[in-house]
Formats: structure tokens, sequence, C-alpha cells
């Protein structure tokens, strides 16, 4: 599946689940502060364990505009109906 392989080439050496800091990395080396304004402001779907965030790569790969989320949905549950 072709979305699949795109997440394989894009960023392959993070780990899907990203904390602050591996995101801001990913981010250009944004500082903290401007990473943590992204995920206050919505402008970045993150989760929050324990009270810390965690950002689930996909959602940065869609704020880069590399990936449209819902339509890997869409696909993804496709592709699953022929497992």
């Amino acid at each position: 599946m072709i979305l699949l392989q795109q997440n394989k080439i894009f960023f392959e050496e993070y780990p899907d689940l990203l904390n602050i800091e591996q995101m801001c990395e990913m981010l250009g080396n944004i500082s903290k502060k401007s990473g943590y304004k992204l995920l206050k402001e919505k402008k970045i779907k993150s989760i929050i364990i324990a009270k810390r965030y965690k950002i689930p790569k996909i959602y940065i790969l869609e704020y880069l505009g590399l990936m449209d989320i819902n339509t890997w949905f869409v696909r993804l549950s496709v592709f699953e109906k022929w497992i």
C-alpha cells in the first residue's frame, strides 16, 4: 500500500509514538515552547498519557502536509478487509 510505504520513508528513524522533544526535532528543531503551543492550539493532534503529551507520528506527517489522515484511514480500512 502506497501510503503505508510513504510512512516508512518519511522520518523512518523516529518511533510511531513521539514525545515533545522528538516532535520538535522532526519540525526542524523548534523550541519546546513552540511545540507545546502547537499542541495546545490543537494544530497538531496528540494524546495525553500520565500527564505527558504523546504524538502519533502520523499526525506530524499530516501537519507537514505529507499525508492526508482521512484518506489514510479510509484506505487502511479497505486494505484490512483483504487481510
